[in-house]
């Protein structure tokens, strides 16, 4: 059986908010620490489990692998981005096509100067 992923205990209702203060980065990484977490760390945010990482190797693989591309998606999405706009579509072929139209239509630099003036 494999160990749980570290993390600082937290209240039911509200999880860990507290780290979300002021400068939450810095609190972060002082709980990682005083947690032993080396690689990565888990705490709750309200109802929502959050893992991050402070390991820049770690980060990479997160950012560059398609297993961790796709994300759950709440009920608010769909009412608040027409069904999962562009940053809720799920990484499959219809992502791709997105992101493929974004590039060329909506981010190209002719739209990007136009908005500019």
């Amino acid at each position: 059986m494999s160990k749980p992923i570290p993390g600082p205990r937290s209240f039911s209702v509200v999880g860990s908010m507290k780290l979300m203060a002021n400068l939450a980065h810095h609190q972060i990484v002082a709980v990682a620490k005083a947690c032993g977490a080396k690689r990565l760390m888990a705490f709750s945010l309200g109802e929502t489990r959050v893992i991050v990482t402070c390991n820049p190797d770690v980060a990479k693989d997160i950012l560059n692998s398609s297993v961790f591309a796709d994300r759950p998606v709440k009920e608010s999405t769909y009412s608040l981005m027409f069904n999962r706009a562009i940053g809720f579509v799920a990484y499959k072929f219809y992502w791709r096509t997105v992101q493929r139209i974004a590039a060329r239509h909506l981010f190209c630099p002719k739209q990007i100067k136009a908005l500019d003036a």
